[in-house]
Order: C-alpha cells, then structure tokens, then sequence
C-alpha cells in the first residue's frame, strides 16, 4: 500500500510538473512573437505553433527521462477499429453543416462583418495562405501540428492522469491544452478579432468536446480474438493514438484547407459566427452522448 501511495505521488508529482513546464513555456513562447507579428512577421505564428504542439511531447519524454517512468508504447502501435468511421465522418458532417449555414446567414445579412467574431487581423489562416502556397503544404503542415498535439495532449497526459486515478482524465486534457493555447486566442490568431471573451469561451467548449472525442476514438473495443490479427497486441493494448491522430488531422486540414477557401472564395470571412458556434454544438452533443453512456469511463 505504501509503495502505491509513493507512485501515485510520483505521478500527481509529474503531473504537477507536466502542466506548470507547458502552460509557462507556451505562454512564454506566444507573448515573445506577439512582438514579432505586430511588425508584420506573420510567419512567427506558424513557427509558434508548431513549437507549442510538440513542446508538451518533448517535455513529458524529459520528465519520462527524469522520474524513470514507464510509458504504455502499445499507444504508439496503429491499431484500427470500426471507430474510425466516426472519427472521419463527424469533422465531415460539422465542416458541411457549418458551411451551408454560414453561407446562408451571410447571404440573408443575419450577421454584420463588423462584428468582433469575424476573422480580423493576423490569423494562422492568413499565415498559412501566405507562406505555404499550394493545398499539400497546408495540409502537410496541419498534420504535423495535430501529430504534436494527440502524442502531447492525448498519450502521455492522459496515461498520466489514469495511473494517478484520477476521472475524467480527458477534461483536464482538454482544458491544459486550452490554458496552454488562450493568448493565441487572445490576439485573435485563431479568428474572431483580438481579446473576444465570447469567441475564447467557444474554442474552450470546443478543446474539452474534441478532448473527450479523441480520448473516446482512441479507447480499443473488446476484441474478438479469433478477428484480431495480432492476438497478444490487441488484448493487451487498451488505446491506440492512430485514429485521433487521423480524426484531428482530417479536422485541422477542413478547418484551415476545405471550409476557409469555400467561405473565402465565395465572398465571407472566415472564421464567421454561426459555423464556429455550429462546430462546436456538434462536437459538445457528442461528448455528451459520450459521457451519458459512461464511454469515456476509462
């Protein structure tokens, strides 16, 4: 009993760590090129980016490093399931539904430009369009990002969090990731004009939605054994990052990729009101289906 009192600790320990490291390094990091893209450097908001979504990964291996920690690598082996239809269907169905809308409120003026949470200023859309010319760059660069962040957000922490027992591992997930992320959103470069309280309230919705979603898509159903090609690999590993990776990455590249330009192209700004607030309607129902039928227990 005592030595699993002395882990536990080691993990809140770590934990503890794991969040001060993240949070203070990412803030860190943003406040410094805030600087820089108010001389017109937006690219530094790529860069930033990049370096914020893999700086948690190569902090939890230090401290992996550190406290001598085990890590599940079963995590890292790609596993499929019958999940990866959800996980490629509903970025599908938010971005078509949240377009259609938005293209229709636009045309009946139930939205004014002028309202804060339009796009204004200097956004990772912008950025992305004016250094990575062409769609696979884009997409290349989306990828990588939503990479970093699953292996940060999603492997480690979550472990972390399950060998502390403590519940509801995938909230806190999602709200270190939104506290490491609020100046980004603060200066306006996910969209909706610089310093919208209402525009950071939606993307903290929509971090803890996607958050309970990719833990939920990672969760390996019981397996048959006699289907499973790998019996041992497939018993033993209870999650695999493979199908957040590929739902996250899907999401990044229709938000930046698909939905921008259709909105673009046909004369609105993006990100508009009602397709951000649809989006995250869909993905807060979903956690919620989720949690009401206890499959985001684990």
């Amino acid at each position: 009993m005592r030595i699993l009192n002395q882990e536990k600790n080691k993990n809140l320990v770590v934990l503890f760590l794991f969040c001060l490291f993240t949070i203070a390094i990412s803030w860190f990091i943003q406040f410094t090129i805030y600087s820089e893209v108010s001389k017109g450097k937006t690219l530094y908001i790529l860069i930033s980016l990049l370096m914020i979504s893999w700086l948690p990964f190569l902090i939890s291996i230090f401290l992996i490093k550190i406290f001598r920690l085990s890590f599940d690598m079963l995590l890292l082996i790609p596993l499929l399931s019958k999940k990866i239809i959800w996980g490629i269907l509903v970025p599908l169905l938010a971005a078509a539904i949240g377009i259609k809308l938005s293209l229709n409120m636009s045309q009946i003026n139930l939205i004014s430009p002028d309202s804060p949470i339009f796009l204004s200023g200097d956004t990772i859309y912008s950025a992305l369009n004016i250094f990575l010319s062409g769609y696979f760059p884009i997409i290349l660069f989306c990828v990588v990002v939503s990479l970093g962040t699953e292996l940060s957000f999603r492997a480690f922490f979550i472990e972390l969090m399950n060998k502390a027992k403590i519940k509801n591992s995938w909230l806190f997930a999602g709200l270190i990731q939104f506290i490491a992320f609020v100046p980004f959103l603060w200066f306006g470069y996910f969209g909706g004009g610089e310093r919208n309280i209402l525009y950071i309230i939606f993307w903290l919705v929509l971090f803890l939605s996607l958050s309970g979603f990719y833990v939920w898509l990672s969760i390996l159903p019981a397996c048959d054994p006699k289907e499973a090609k790998n019996k041992k690999l497939k018993i033993e590993a209870k999650r695999s990052l493979l199908l957040p990776i590929i739902s996250s990455g899907l999401y990044l590249n229709i938000y930046y990729v698909v939905a921008a330009r259709t909105l673009v192209e046909n004369g609105n700004l993006w990100m508009s009101g009602p397709a951000n607030v649809i989006t995250v309607v869909i993905y807060f129902i979903i956690t919620i289906f989720l949690l009401m039928t206890k499959r985001l227990k684990y």
